[in-house]
């Protein structure tokens, strides 16, 4: 972990309010990376504007390891929050490398005028700069410079989707996942017309003459006078004629503009005229009653307050409280149609918690849910966009929720979420299980959505009850595709036992029976009847999309060379478990036996058949597994005793360890000697089990039944 890097030139002085220049490292030998860096000032804290830092969590400093680059973008409405405040140790955990910012706040951060001295978005400045610096260094930190997902809640959020639209730094990132937040929320993006009276205002209330340079004498008004006066903003914001609803003029007067070097125009003109990338990859969502959070900042005294168990709440106060913040006449009267209009006849006070609850999801769709809705449709709606938007809705609370302590109201609400994502049930006490296992699902969704671009596993998780997390809700809930008995080589029969492996024609077969297991090689006793005609691999997986490129998971089963079979006898090796939790995993059967490893000086024989087989069948998931929705250049080779020797022997095969780049080892791993016997010890095996090594002794050896070998050996 490294705490409080520096990325851009402190914003202070002549740079208060402009765009964020680059650092110059060539005065600094050593950064002292071991403190997180100061958060930018706000309301609540009263620090220094020399802020712009950011911190870096990754599991290695190997720069060949090019792993993912997860980048947050804190929330907090553009006026509140720091990246100190969020750790990304359990994201780092699964193979990503985490950076978190700071970036301006407040007055700091987004006073936008109309003067080419503070134009504004000197916040989305700070992240820019500091997707430049990640793409520029993050490589010396494991990270990989061309594969940057951005990842942010709230105002988090909005800044990634004005971001996404912005050609000046949708360059920096291919991946993008928005929690409960868009560009299309209209009382964060406004345009210059706007904001520019509201910089006069504001300059007014601090005492600078709007005759003059007002910009220039904001610039020498002392930090404290500033966050005094933002924090008063519904002194001087509220009720006049443009100003926004109350719960931004009041909590978060400043935020992003339009009409700048960024964001040249609307972010809805934007998105209509294409301006994003066609192949970025959009994950993006919301709670259920996203409002219930806001309402306990907002100012409604305790009306929509989640801990207040009963408030008595007419019909003219909830229509009137709509409109108050929904701020148009004609968009607030369908909303007041649509929601409240059922309890215009037979109204009750009983009724009251129902109305209350009524109004947070009216208040929640208007301000929250729609526009983060909208603005996933708009991006595949108006371009020749190539890439998949995918969107979600979190319906689970946790221990932090406000949610879930409260007798009047249930479901999710603004930042629900973010507990989840960073892991915080693995940190903090307090948590249920099912927090837990929640929470290392969502993980597990926004890494691999990370590390692939793609979201399919939403829809794995997508029915479970939080309620019952276990393993046997997964696999009810779950579907996953099972194919059974594929023959992946030409049968080993004939003139071809103890030779290397064949490839398969499949030129004669229109169908394959892909819902049957076989019954394995043949093997110690030959148990169960098996057949020299064994070659068969086994599939499981959760979706046949061939773009979902899912991690593949190949197992070389346990057995002593002498009994092995990949039939799921008793479940033993079923695949399905594993790929419930997006892989798709491939169980193979392989020759044991002296079928698979009769080693001799004879070139009329191969030895290490079995392993031959294991290549083949390697061969095989790479060329053709993209069609059961895996990754073919993404194989991961795993196995257990025996299994584990031939996966180390895989390794170690220039013939085999192509084919796939992760080897999991369980129990073993060629490190006994009796099982890796040189050439004379195979050759004096073979003397003993047919007699004098002879011109004739192969021929007989393959004109031998099976089971007589099996029992012999």
């Amino acid at each position: 972990m490294f705490e409080g890097i520096p990325y851009g030139t402190p914003p202070i002085g002549r740079l208060r309010f402009v765009k964020t220049e680059p650092i110059d490292y060539s005065q600094r030998r050593t950064i002292n990376a071991t403190n997180f860096g100061t958060s930018c000032p706000q309301q609540i804290w009263d620090t220094d504007e020399d802020c712009l830092h950011l911190n870096v969590w990754t599991p290695t400093l190997d720069p060949k390891a090019r792993l993912p680059v997860m980048f947050f973008i804190h929330p907090g409405g553009f006026a509140m929050g720091s990246a100190n405040l969020y750790t990304g140790q359990q994201l780092a955990l699964r193979d990503v490398v985490v950076v978190t910012i700071n970036y301006r706040l407040g007055a700091l951060g987004f006073l936008c005028t109309d003067r080419a001295d503070a134009p504004g978005n000197a916040g989305l400045w700070d992240q820019a700069m500091a997707m430049n610096w990640t793409q520029q260094y993050i490589a010396h930190f494991g990270g990989n410079p061309n594969d940057i997902t951005v990842f942010g809640e709230s105002a988090g959020a909005v800044s990634i989707g004005a971001h996404i639209i912005s050609n000046v730094t949708n360059g920096y990132f291919n991946k993008a996942i928005l929690q409960s937040g868009s560009a299309l929320m209209h009382e964060l993006i406004r345009p210059k017309s706007y904001t520019t009276r509201l910089a006069k205002r504001f300059a007014r209330k601090v005492d600078c003459n709007l005759d003059e340079n007002y910009v220039l004498c904001l610039r020498s008004v002392p930090l404290a006078t500033i966050l005094r006066v933002q924090l008063s903003s519904s002194n001087w914001n509220m009720d006049t004629p443009d100003a926004s609803p109350s719960i931004t003029s009041h909590m978060f007067p400043f935020h992003v503009c339009y009409g700048d070097q960024l964001l040249p125009e609307s972010p809805v003109e934007l998105l209509k005229g294409g301006h994003y990338r066609r192949n970025l990859r959009v994950l993006m969502g919301h709670q259920t009653v996203e409002y219930l959070t806001l309402g306990l900042v907002q100012g409604y005294s305790s009306r929509y307050n989640p801990f207040v168990p009963y408030v008595y709440t007419t019909k003219q106060t909830a229509v009137s409280d709509i409109e108050h913040l929904i701020n148009n006449s004609t968009f607030a009267a369908l909303v007041v149609q649509k929601y409240i209009e059922p309890y215009f006849t037979g109204y009750n006070p009983w009724q009251s918690n129902a109305l209350r609850l009524t109004v947070a999801h009216a208040l929640s769709d208007g301000y929250l849910t729609c526009p983060i809705v909208m603005y996933g449709k708009y991006l595949a709606k108006y371009s020749n966009f190539t890439a998949t938007v995918y969107q979600y809705q979190l319906t689970s609370t946790n221990r932090l929720s406000p949610t879930a302590y409260s007798l009047w109201c249930n479901g999710t609400s603004h930042g629900d979420e973010i507990p989840l994502v960073f892991g915080y049930p693995f940190i903090l006490p307090g948590f249920t299980v099912d927090n837990t296992r929640l929470s290392s699902i969502m993980m597990h969704i926004w890494t691999e959505f990370a590390k692939t671009g793609s979201a399919l596993l939403l829809q794995l998780y997508a029915n479970i009850s939080t309620q019952s997390l276990n393993n046997a809700q997964l696999n009810a809930t779950i579907p996953i595709n099972i194919f059974k008995g594929i023959p992946y080589a030409t049968p080993p029969v004939g003139d071809l036992r103890f030779r290397r492996t064949v490839p398969i024609s499949y030129s004669q077969m229109k169908t394959i029976n892909a819902t049957q297991f076989t019954n394995g090689c043949p093997q110690m006793g030959n148990i169960m009847n098996a057949n020299e005609d064994c070659l068969y691999l086994n599939i499981f997986t959760p979706t046949m999309n061939t773009n979902a490129n899912l991690p593949v998971m190949l197992w070389i089963l346990p057995g002593a060379f002498v009994g092995n079979i990949a039939t799921p006898a008793a479940n033993s090796f079923n695949g399905q478990q594993l790929a419930i939790r997006g892989v798709v995993v491939v169980t193979i059967d392989f020759r044991g036996l002296v079928f698979g490893y009769l080693c001799t000086d004879r070139p009329d024989t191969d030895a290490n058949a079995g392993q031959w087989d294991q290549t083949m069948a390697l061969n095989w998931t790479q060329k053709y597994i993209r069609h059961f929705g895996g990754n073919p250049c993404g194989i991961t080779l795993f196995g257990e005793s025996s299994g584990s020797d031939c996966v180390s022997a895989n390794i170690l095969s220039k013939y085999a360890n192509t084919y796939f780049n992760k080897a999991i080892l369980q129990s073993e791993g060629q490190v006994f000697a009796q099982l890796r016997r040189g050439d004379s010890y195979g050759r004096s095996t073979a003397g003993d089990f047919c007699g004098p090594i002879v011109s004739t002794c192969l021929q007989w050896l393959q004109r031998m039944r099976d089971e007589l070998m099996s029992n012999g050996e």
